[in-house]
């Protein structure tokens, strides 16, 4: 990591941290679930299209089932703070407006790993649990 990056880092580090992510989720409401509902394939492609983003391809794919089975009352075994960090962090990926704007080559998208990292801090065992669901319901289904 050059200087640049390493500056930028710590930047990030100070601004996004769990105060910052816990305020932001507080905020979370109906019109933020909708929005990732109404956007839900342009985040998939986004993630799958981002530089820097490729591990988090398949983690940012459950989230998107998650809010929709969540929303459609198919999975509502998740704290509602746990949801509405979800929702958050996929908001805050999808805008190319953030902290970092993501037109500014690879440093762009630094703030939407922080955030997404971060989010996972908060919600992986509730994501785990949705992952385990979905694979029990599709199993239940193939054996029917």
């Amino acid at each position: 990591m050059n200087k640049i990056q390493e500056k930028i880092s710590e930047k990030i580090k100070r601004k996004i941290n769990d105060d910052y992510f816990k305020d932001k989720t507080s905020k979370v409401n109906d019109n933020d679930f909708s929005k990732v509902l109404k956007y839900a394939k342009k985040i998939l492609e986004l993630a799958e299209n981002v530089p820097l983003i490729g591990k988090y391809v398949e983690t940012i794919h459950w989230m998107v089932l998650l809010v929709i089975d969540y929303k459609k009352g198919v999975y509502r075994d998740i704290p509602y703070n746990s949801i509405a960090a979800i929702v958050f962090a996929l908001l805050y990926f999808l805008s190319p407006i953030d902290i970092i704007p993501d037109y500014i080559p690879i440093i762009g998208y630094l703030d939407d790993i922080a955030v997404l990292e971060l989010c996972l801090k908060f919600v992986n065992s509730d994501l785990e649990n949705y992952i385990q669901f979905k694979r029990n319901q599709s199993e239940n289904a193939q054996s029917s």
